[in-house]
């Protein structure tokens, strides 16, 4: 099989699963599938400038013995702008997974396993969701601060990008605020997405409400007893 192709998968198949922080630590799969020269090495050293402008303010990133960032700012805007740019010097490639997957745009760089998951984001139509929620936030401060987000998670577009997308081929779009909102979707979906009130309901109406009930009973709850 191709070197390329074999390549492509193993990574396309690890981010299909989530497994996608190899900016941080992919050392091991570049030695097995990338070769010990060329400019993919090159991504691998991407120290932070000292110092980037910004149109909001002073803010200051600095990294513990962990690696977690802490930021102090002069403003809102400040610290939202440094929170992008230390998120995106971070996590940009799974930052743009997430992106891709909530709007049905993963096979386009991974490959056909995920055809099946794209999909399903299509027909739910998070994108949309996305747009509307935008739509709805724009020319109040928190728009404002979800633009500064987007500009400092762009500061990373003119330096090497995390060798994930390298290997897979692609570079990837500015940032914005709907793909903040996209993020913001699957956080809530993680959370709360569920089919058993869609399931239940429609058992329900072909079946009746006590059928309905035995197959999805309602959830139990403690009871509070209160000693008089």
């Amino acid at each position: 099989m191709d070197k390329e192709i074999t390549r492509r998968r193993v990574l396309g198949s690890l981010a299909a699963i989530g497994a996608v922080g190899m900016g941080a630590g992919g050392g091991d799969l570049l030695d097995r599938f990338a070769a010990g020269s060329g400019s993919l090495w090159d991504t691998r050293d991407r120290s932070l400038p000292d110092s980037v402008s910004s149109p909001y303010g002073q803010a200051t990133i600095s990294y513990d013995d962990s690696g977690v960032p802490h930021i102090e700012a002069d403003s809102e805007a400040a610290l939202f702008f440094a929170t992008g740019y230390a998120q995106g010097a971070d996590r940009l490639f799974m930052m743009d997974l997430v992106r891709r997957q909530m709007s049905g745009r993963l096979a386009a760089v991974i490959g056909e396993q995920v055809v099946a998951q794209d999909r399903f984001h299509t027909k739910l139509n998070f994108e949309a969701a996305a747009e509307a929620t935008w739509e709805r936030m724009k020319g109040t401060e928190s728009a404002t601060l979800m633009e500064a987000f987007a500009e400092g998670v762009n500061r990373h577009l003119d330096r090497p990008l995390p060798p994930e997308f390298d290997l897979l081929g692609y570079e990837p779009e500015p940032w914005n605020p709907v793909a903040t909102m996209l993020a913001e979707k699957q956080t809530a979906w993680s959370f709360t997405g569920s089919f058993r009130t869609l399931r239940k309901a429609t058992i329900a109406a072909e079946m009746g409400e006590d059928v309905a009930n035995e197959l999805y009973p309602p959830s139990l709850r403690p009871r509070c007893h209160h000693s008089g």
